[in-house]
């Protein structure tokens, strides 16, 4: 038995394979303001990223989300978006797929008509979803805090929390359902094997997702931790005792780290990365695209640095790349040609990636922090750079590193904010 079959082995129990769904589809992410008490959502993608950052104050996530439809079709019918602020000084938003209410607030002079915002289809004459659907609730607060609000979500756990709180169910009389979305990623931890379309073969892949995610848990960050074969158990029972807020894509080198993670093999596995595991990944989870993570420990982290470069100056495929004891002496050389290009194909440009260098007390620990004084000392606008340090060994300093990364990557410990009013 190999060492990968046993790796397969030890975790099987509690790993199963996610599916992928059929329907293109968004994610509604829901939002709460603690001073109005309302709760809203969107799909925007521009518009969660201004309220993730904060640039339209007041909100936080909550942590939940749901699947809508992004095009119209025989079953899809359009949402149709409200925004009032009759009710001042606080504001408020109203989502309907029904035609009737959606003409009747047009013609009304207190709801102002935004946009389609997204497609759902409606439930049957009693209440129910198609095969292949999810169930979504609409809820209304009955005017409480003296301003409307309703608040959407396909957990029922959520509708229940809400009705004790004295909020409506608008839905069917039957089933309390509302409209019904495209059926939500599985959002279990798996098992599986992803082939990149360019290089014509396989890696086995574990993902790892927290323990309380569910298809209704909003888009998290994401971290690709290669050499799955170095890493995996450490790294696996460290996730299991601190259940972080996040997902860890672990993938194994598949005996070629000395070609993939280099130059000029790190082209083709870049592209891999990006033409096939990522994909894969987003289709299955709900993945925040602008906190991707790639994570390397000593000959891997050559390559969070060369895609770093492949992909500069541009729109890259990750926010943050981590690098702890560097083996960078395998291609010095090309390091050094690449940091150079880097900075010269920058120049005044905007740089907003963060940099993480993590070493330990071995002979990696030089090259790494002689790396991270040379990005530093350049200036580049914009970057985010940490240099860390441990007094441990190469492999041994990989867990304490990660879980410091992952609190550089979310801003808090373990990925975990706290939870919105209402949220569980």
């Amino acid at each position: 038995m190999s060492w990968r079959t046993v790796c397969w082995v030890a975790i099987a129990a509690w790993l199963t394979l996610a599916s992928v769904p059929a329907q293109s589809s968004a994610t509604a992410v829901e939002f709460f303001h603690a001073a109005f008490d309302h709760y809203f959502i969107t799909a925007d993608v521009a518009e969660i990223a201004l309220l993730e950052d904060g640039a339209i104050p007041g909100w936080t996530k909550t942590g939940y989300a749901f699947s809508v439809a992004t095009d119209g079709s025989t079953e899809n019918v359009p949402v149709c978006r409200f925004f009032s602020v009759a009710f001042a000084p606080k504001s408020t938003h109203f989502y309907t797929p029904y035609k009737s209410e959606c003409e009747q607030l047009k013609a009304g002079s207190a709801w102002a008509y935004e946009s389609v915002a997204f497609y759902l289809r409606l439930p049957s004459d009693s209440g129910t979803c198609p095969a292949g659907t999810a169930a979504i609730y609409r809820l209304y607060n009955n005017g409480m805090g003296g301003a409307p609000n309703h608040r959407y979500t396909g957990s029922p756990q959520v509708l229940d929390a809400m009705l004790s709180q004295g909020w409506i169910a608008e839905g069917s009389a039957a089933t309390r359902v509302f409209a019904c979305g495209p059926a939500t990623p599985s959002g279990t931890s798996a098992n599986t094997v992803v082939y990149s379309s360019k290089m014509g073969r396989g890696y086995d892949v574990s993902i790892y997702v927290p323990n309380d995610y569910d298809s209704n848990s909003a888009p998290l960050p994401v971290v690709y931790a290669l050499d799955a074969q170095v890493r995996l158990s450490s790294l696996i029972e460290a996730l299991r005792q601190r259940n972080p807020k996040v997902i860890v894509v672990q993938i194994y080198d598949m005996g070629l780290h000395l070609i993939d993670y280099t130059m000029p093999g790190a082209v083709d596995y870049l592209a891999f990365m990006t033409n096939d595991l990522l994909p894969y990944v987003e289709a299955n989870y709900r993945v925040n695209t602008r906190k991707r993570a790639v994570s390397g420990l000593a000959s891997s982290a050559n390559f969070p640095f060369h895609a770093l470069y492949l992909e500069s100056p541009g729109k890259w495929s990750f926010a943050h790349y981590w690098m702890t004891n560097g083996s960078f002496r395998q291609q010095q050389e090309n390091i050094n040609t690449e940091e150079q290009k880097l900075f010269e194909a920058m120049g005044a440009s905007p740089f907003p990636v963060s940099l993480v260098f993590a070493r330990g007390a071995t002979e990696f620990g030089p090259l790494t922090k002689e790396l991270y004084d040379k990005i530093a000392a350049r200036g580049y606008r914009g970057i985010h750079l940490y240099d860390v340090s441990y007094p441990l060994g190469r492999i041994e300093t990989d867990v304490p590193a990660f879980f410091d990364a992952l609190e550089i990557l979310c801003g808090q410990p373990n990925c975990r904010g706290m939870p919105a009013k209402g949220s569980d």
